[in-house]
């Protein structure tokens, strides 16, 4: 933000660098700047710090920055631990409403679900993927499926999307052309509160 105001009046872009590198970045929303204040990173002496510079570089009111570098880090950190609690009970809820469950990937995301079920016994049929690598026929201890061979199956099972972005985005389109709608589930943050069990569970094991 410094290197660009620095930057001539008469640069054409500035105004649309300050836009792009500062406002619609990091800071565009409130709960960017609570996780911050989870994480003992924002607070009322960083709020002073910059108090000049918010309004260039940060959508959210500086009112509300105020409130929020004021407010307990225990209203957040609890809010934070319903909201996570919220989201795994309703994936389960899924899960326990089909006849069987399927993981749709077998990446890093597929792997951090996968462990999450093994550590609350929650059991999966299998690995399902869009295209089958011949050398992975088998992850995790269970097989690997390639959709098309399993498709009027899926129609009875649960399906979890595991994986990010453009690829969720891309496998839930090819789903609902399949008529599967309706047995998907696909929870971005899932993965990260999953994550984040399985490092508490490996944190209590070293204590021990």
């Amino acid at each position: 933000m410094n290197t660009i105001e620095r930057l001539p009046e008469a640069y054409t872009d500035k105004k649309e660098a300050i836009l792009k590198h500062g406002i619609y970045t990091f800071f565009k929303d409130e709960a960017a700047f609570e996780n911050l204040k989870i994480e003992r990173i924002f607070g009322f002496t960083v709020f002073l710090r910059y108090i000049r510079e918010w309004k260039k570089i940060c959508s959210v009111p500086v009112n509300r920055l105020l409130l929020i570098s004021l407010t307990p880090i225990n209203v957040y950190q609890n809010r934070e631990k319903k909201k996570r609690k919220e989201k795994i009970s309703k994936c389960i809820a899924f899960i326990k409403g089909h006849s069987g469950f399927v993981i749709y990937g077998a990446g890093h995301m597929a792997h951090i679900v996968a462990s999450y079920c093994d550590m609350r016994k929650i059991r999966y049929e299998y690995f399902c993927v869009t295209h089958l690598d011949d050398r992975k026929k088998e992850y995790m201890g269970h097989p690997v499926k390639e959709l098309a061979q399993v498709k009027e199956e899926l129609h009875s099972n649960g399906i979890l999307i595991c994986m990010r972005g453009d690829y969720a985005e891309e496998v839930i389109d090819t789903l609902n052309t399949y008529g599967l709608s309706d047995n998907l589930y696909f929870d971005e943050e899932l993965f990260g509160i999953m994550d984040s069990e399985l490092n508490r569970r490996d944190t209590r094991r070293k204590k021990v």
